[in-house]
């Protein structure tokens, strides 16, 4: 394991996190919020510690990152990243700023935002200062996309090699390189991200929200992040228009980027509906709104009132956004509404998107082999010919699916158990804690409900509930073989 390498890898991360971080200096001088202090010293620290590393693994000139190192690299990338990124919030509630009551909770805020959960411990978001919630929703921009992967655009200048990095973050069964270089990849990827999110800051502004509120939840849309510059969401705006096109922006963010990249520079709009996962996750997004409308609908709620809602908020819990235009998770909305927000939350949306869950191509790869199963029970002598988007799949494809899966539910649960245990939280609390976590999903039920928040964990939990959360965002097993002694054996 070459040491000095991951050494210096880190320590450009940390260099262009503390570049970025600057960034947000002006904006505190722009708005004279009192966040100045907090990002100096933030961005300082973060630069120092970040220019030292690089200089120190600098000292080989290994340049190939192996499998391992990849896998390494990645995981201890995100969680330094994530506890550099909370500097700014924990150093604004040193200055007197509150609402990050520990380091514990800052860190949480951090990752919450890099790993695109939304997740927050703030219990009033409208007091923090503007440079501080630009902040937050930077986080989510970065992580949206993926930092290692905007990073690997400066690697082959710094002399490293970054495909492993590359395939250990990107998520999905599979990864698509859309260029033979992985910067040129890399490079196409953040060049779609910039132009979608230019686009739907400029649609929100001709709808009457201010440029600051437009650039923030448009960070959050297409990160599918959800963290607003309201205590109550996009419910704040109370604007039918905005949400339709959020809404569409987030079936955006939830569908494979590769089919944007298609459409948008090839001109190739028909590989949309070719690509089967597409067509799943476009019909299960529209049978659970249809689900959660119909449930509004017979509960007393208005003809516009269950189709706004429904096809916001089943669009923002299926891609793991988290913006909320109502309180879902109030008794008016019925056990029925609520079931089929909860079933969204267990799919997710496409792979190689910006959202978090299971991800339908797997929902659609394990229907399909589980229907073959029934097929070959009668037919036992029957060849695997299961076939998704027209490619047969390899046993050892469905099996790293099941898995996952598998891994999936046993996270969550274990999770669960462990805060119910030890933190005096309702088991429907704890569990949908862990559920919204390791989804990217944010806002649950129980005491996580869209109106509540991550306050009420202890500090220990809510380093719990941040780590689940790079679990999730890197698909568990980048995290998981690192404590397989396999791994660390030459």
């Amino acid at each position: 394991m070459n040491i000095n390498l991951i050494v210096k890898v880190i320590g450009i991360f940390l260099v262009a996190l503390a570049l970025i971080m600057a960034t947000h200096i002006p904006i505190g001088l722009i708005y004279s919020d009192g966040g100045i202090k907090s990002f100096i010293i933030a961005t300082t620290i973060t630069l120092v510690i970040g220019v030292l590393s690089y200089f120190i693994g600098k000292w080989r000139n290994d340049s190939e990152i192996t499998h391992k190192e990849g896998f390494l690299i990645v995981a201890l990338s995100w969680i330094i990243v994530g506890i550099f990124g909370g500097l700014p919030f924990f150093f604004q509630d040193c200055f007197g700023t509150m609402g990050f009551e520990s380091f514990s909770s800052s860190v949480f805020e951090s990752v919450s935002g890099f790993t695109t959960t939304g997740a927050t411990v703030l219990k009033s978001i409208e007091n923090q200062p503007k440079s501080i919630l630009m902040w937050r929703s930077t986080t989510h921009w970065l992580g949206g996309m993926g930092f290692i992967v905007l990073s690997l655009t400066m690697l082959p200048f710094l002399g490293v090699s970054g495909f492993q990095l590359y395939k250990a973050e990107v998520t999905g069964p599979t990864q698509e390189k859309l260029a033979p270089r992985i910067r040129e990849t890399a490079l196409i990827l953040w060049k779609l991200y910039l132009i979608l999110t230019v686009i739907q800051i400029v649609i929100l502004m001709i709808l009457g929200m201010n440029f600051y509120d437009s650039i923030n939840h448009s960070f959050a849309t297409l990160a599918t992040g959800g963290f607003s510059t309201k205590n109550i969401s996009v419910e704040s705006y109370n604007s039918a228009a905005i949400e339709t096109v959020i809404t569409i922006f987030m079936i955006i963010a939830g569908t494979n980027f590769s089919l944007h990249y298609y459409a948008m520079f090839k001109g190739n709009i028909k590989k949309y509906w070719r690509d089967s996962e597409f067509r799943l996750y476009i019909f299960i997004y529209l049978s659970i709104s249809l689900w959660v409308g119909i449930s509004l609908y017979q509960n007393g709620f208005s003809l516009e009132y269950s189709l706004r809602h429904s096809t916001f908020n089943v669009a923002s819990i299926m891609t793991a956004t988290g913006f909320s235009s109502v309180n879902f998770g109030a008794p008016e909305w019925g056990k029925f509404a609520q079931f089929g927000l909860m079933l969204a939350m267990f799919i997710g949306g496409s792979a190689g998107s910006t959202s978090g869950g299971i991800k339908v191509i797997r929902v659609g790869l394990i229907f399909k082999q589980a229907t073959h199963e029934i097929y070959r029970f009668i037919f036992p002598k029957t060849a695997n010919s299961v076939k998704f988007n027209g490619v047969r799949i390899r046993s050892t494809l469905a099996l790293t699916v099941w898995g996952f899966i598998f891994f999936y539910f046993l996270t969550v649960i274990v999770i669960s158990i462990i805060i119910y245990l030890t933190d005096n939280q309702t088991f429907q609390t704890s569990f949908f804690a862990s559920l919204s976590c390791i989804g990217g999903i944010g806002p649950g039920f129980g005491g996580v409900g869209p109106a509540e928040n991550y306050s009420i964990f202890s500090p220990t939990i809510q380093l719990l509930l941040s780590l689940e959360m790079i679990m999730g965002r890197l698909e568990l097993y980048t995290i998981l073989v690192l404590f397989s002694r396999h791994f660390w054996k030459e």
